[in-house]
């Protein structure tokens, strides 16, 4: 009985070294990039796919000194036929940036939104990819892009 455990523990390691991991991959490379402040909305009502790329590409036309955006919309742990929206934001001026995303913040009171300066962008580049592992998604698990002004 123990050999046998032992030989399904070794198949199951072995398995799960020829999946692609692409959460790594992606994790490193929005990492590699400088990032000042992280977004995370959550709607007052059910999100699907194109709520998301619609709230996102909302925010993100409204900032001004905005040089690069990417938005992860990923289901909710809580509600899986919802979703919610991590977005990371370059801009030139911290202060403007600060003061848009705070307006957009007041006109839409019902919603969640977190607004967090970005300490270290390596780890807020792995936060956003965290569900990017391809093997256990389905076509329509996240949803994101990357947007450059």
């Amino acid at each position: 009985m123990y050999i046998i455990k032992r030989e399904k523990k070794r198949k199951n390691k072995n398995e799960s070294l020829n999946k692609i991991n692409n959460s790594k991959t992606y994790g490193k490379w929005f990492g590699s990039m400088e990032w000042n402040f992280m977004v995370t909305i959550r709607k007052n009502y059910k999100t699907n796919c194109n709520v998301v790329r619609k709230t996102a590409h909302r925010l993100i036309e409204s900032l001004e000194s905005i040089n690069t955006a990417v938005y992860v919309g990923e289901k909710d742990s809580i509600d899986y036929r919802n979703y919610h929206i991590h977005i990371l934001i370059n801009g030139e001026d911290n202060v403007s940036l600060l003061n848009n995303l705070n307006h957009y913040k007041q006109h839409n009171k019902g919603d969640m939104i977190h607004i967090e300066k970005i300490g270290n962008n390596y780890e807020a580049g792995m936060y956003i990819t965290k569900h990017f592992n391809i093997n256990t998604l389905t076509e329509s698990d996240i949803v994101w892009d990357i947007i450059q002004k």
